[in-house]
């Protein structure tokens, strides 16, 4: 992925699939979306902004030289954080649903996601593996590369995540039924991602 232009495209391909692979944010995405519809959910697709340039600077910087017990430690730290959210999901859906279409809702909300993306080892995996090397790599020929391949890389991410949450909003029109068994298929999905963090 040296020459710049395979790289570019690269990027842009890889932010739509990172945005639209089933994962722990697209199951939280989920259920937000269910519960609180897009009007309070949209500004979620904004996350890996606020979470992954910290994830980015210590992948980058710090991460590869650590031994493996650190990032097993972030799995299960990330596992235990994932179950707790499913009980959360699924004793919701146990209930009638409280709406919080309030500021301190949203950004309850968005924490979370902030929080499901940091405690995940999949962004630092990819970041060390897959991104990370070549970015370094075009830098070092052109800094400027190496910052587009990033903001595309970002850019089809945010607009994948939008139109996912569009489309998972739409199930927000549903009956109260079908609603309740969506958001237990949530917290389903969440268990089995904590549960997928455990394996290395």
């Amino acid at each position: 992925m040296t020459d710049s232009s395979t790289a570019l495209w690269t990027a842009v391909g890889l932010g739509l699939s990172a945005a639209l692979m089933p994962g722990p944010l697209q199951a939280f995405f989920l259920a937000q979306a269910l519960r609180r519809g897009w009007r309070n959910v949209w500004f979620l697709a904004f996350t890996p902004l606020l979470s992954d340039g910290p994830i980015v600077a210590l992948t980058l910087l710090v991460l590869s030289r650590l031994p493996l017990t650190w990032l097993n430690a972030l799995r299960v730290l990330g596992s235990a954080y994932l179950l707790w959210l499913a009980w959360q999901l699924a004793r919701s859906a146990a209930r009638p649903e409280a709406q919080e279409d309030d500021a301190r809702g949203r950004v309850r909300s968005l924490g979370q996601a902030v929080l499901i993306n940091l405690v995940n080892p999949n962004p630092y995996i990819f970041w060390a593996t897959v991104l990370g090397p070549p970015v370094v790599e075009l830098a070092r020929q052109d800094w400027r590369a190496g910052v587009a391949v990033v903001v595309l890389f970002y850019g089809s991410m945010v607009l994948g995540s939008l139109g996912l949450l569009a489309l998972f909003s739409r199930a927000h029109r549903l009956s109260a039924y079908w609603r309740q068994r969506l958001t237990w298929l949530s917290a389903a999905l969440l268990a089995g991602f904590a549960l997928l963090l455990w394996v290395p």
